[in-house]
């Protein structure tokens, strides 16, 4: 799929999502392409259960992509999530500056920072400033943008232009599903192009994963395997991603077995 068709089928979603239905004629004009090529989009987009279609409209399916909001998400895995924020919130020192994506792993690395760090600290999460916005030993900055309540964070150009004046030591973030041969995956496409202006403007980027994401691939990309630069996780890895790791000298952090 090229860029520009995961582009315009992101945008069709993201439509979709603010009006909650639109019809198949309005939805070509929205994205300027002809209804055969909105319909090509509309079955790979029904198929994977990110629209549904009847009698000529087409409505936002939210529920069958698995995009759980912020909440459930930060109730599954527990554990392994909190073992997971205490490893990566080990690795910060004083005065380091950091970019904390809005994923329920990293709310729970958020829990874990040390009050008496000295840090500078970029987030798209509302959750994490919630739980860092009192602790007066952190400079804690947030970009303007898009709210998105499913989601928790903000997003969008805005956030995106906020972003790329920054520069962060560290770029903390977690994800839906990872496999040796699709690299990073995402259930949602509305943060990716957040996550990746991140991802550009960290010297590192450290990915934050539960064992339950291993060897599952979800429908967006975000980023290839050797993009990553640490990986933390709350037990070792199965063989054929360790030695991935190992191959694209890929730092791995991880719990006891």
């Amino acid at each position: 799929m090229s860029k520009i068709t995961m582009e315009r089928r992101k945008e069709i979603l993201h439509l979709l999502k603010a009006e909650g239905q639109m019809s198949v004629e309005d939805l070509a004009r929205s994205v300027f392409v002809s209804v055969p090529t909105i319909r090509r989009d509309l079955a790979v987009l029904t198929e994977k259960g990110s629209v549904k279609r009847t009698h000529g409209m087409v409505s936002y399916a939210q529920p069958d992509l698995n995009i759980w909001p912020f909440d459930t998400k930060a109730k599954r895995q527990l554990k392994e999530k909190q073992l997971i924020g205490r490893l990566a919130a080990g690795l910060l020192k004083d005065k380091d500056s950091i970019f904390l994506g809005s994923g329920s792993t990293c709310y729970y690395m958020a829990k874990e920072i040390n009050s008496d760090k000295r840090l500078t600290i970029l987030s798209n999460s509302l959750p994490v400033f919630d739980l860092l916005g009192k602790n007066r030993r952190i400079f804690l900055e947030c970009p303007c943008g898009r709210y998105d309540a499913g989601l928790a964070s903000i997003l969008g150009a805005e956030t995106i232009r906020h972003i790329e004046k920054r520069n962060a030591r560290y770029y903390f973030l977690s994800c839906d599903g990872i496999d040796t041969d699709k690299g990073i995956t995402s259930n949602s496409p509305e943060d990716l192009s957040v996550k990746q202006a991140f991802q550009r403007q960290a010297d590192q980027t450290i990915l934050l994963m539960d064992h339950s994401k291993i060897s599952q691939v979800k429908y967006y990309f975000s980023f290839h395997l050797h993009d990553i630069d640490v990986l933390i996780s709350d037990r070792p890895l199965p063989d054929r991603l360790q030695e991935k790791c190992s191959d694209y000298g890929i730092r791995v952090i991880t719990g006891p077995e």
